[in-house]
């Protein structure tokens, strides 16, 4: 369980090497979305080293293993230690275009900082994508269908007939899709 504020979804992806991908959803315009992504990212972060820190000295208690310098001892962590990659994306659900900072550098006012200062500045970017613009064809699970039916749901006829071209996928949804979709048209 990370600190603060949680994720709306955070899923560990498991494949040559794992990596602990997050999804935040803006269902209105959240200019503050970059620091939030970098927020969670950092939380996961922390969250990981806590546990190898615990690991780490569970392992020593029980004499199998040591601290190799005074900083392995102080924070936990092991030169030879390696967090798992995090990504965190929005996933903007309105219907006007996000017209917001992609970025923490975008945020900041930094015309009025001297330029060999501004070098100095790190940015973190975050990946916002819009619902409306995304192709359904492009996904296979039942996001495909909340995305085709979110971006029909200001025509009934248009909505109606993508349900009837492709009933059978509607009816493998499960609740949470479900309510997910009921949710983006306004509907229950």
């Amino acid at each position: 369980k990370q600190s603060g504020v949680q994720r709306d979804v955070q899923m560990r992806w498991r494949g040559k090497k794992d990596i602990v991908l997050g999804v935040e959803i803006m269902e209105t315009l959240d200019y503050t979305i970059p620091v939030r992504i970098m927020d969670y990212d950092a939380q996961e972060l922390q969250r990981q080293i806590k546990d190898i820190g615990g690991t780490h000295k569970e392992a020593v208690k029980q004499q199998k293993e040591q601290w190799g310098s005074a900083g392995e001892f102080l924070y936990g962590m092991k030169k030879e230690d390696r967090l798992m990659p995090v990504h965190t994306v929005a996933l903007y659900c309105g219907m006007e275009d996000y017209d917001g900072a992609k970025s923490i550098l975008e945020m900041m006012d930094i015309e009025n900082v001297e330029e060999e200062y501004q070098g100095l500045l790190q940015d973190y970017p975050a990946k916002i994508y819009s619902l409306k613009y995304l192709k359904e064809e492009n996904f296979e699970t039942s996001l495909r269908e909340i995305i085709a039916i979110f971006k029909r749901s200001k025509d009934w006829k248009a909505m109606k007939e993508y349900y009837l071209a492709h009933k059978d996928r509607f009816r493998e949804l499960d609740e949470i899709s479900i309510d997910v979709m009921g949710a983006l048209i306004g509907n229950r």
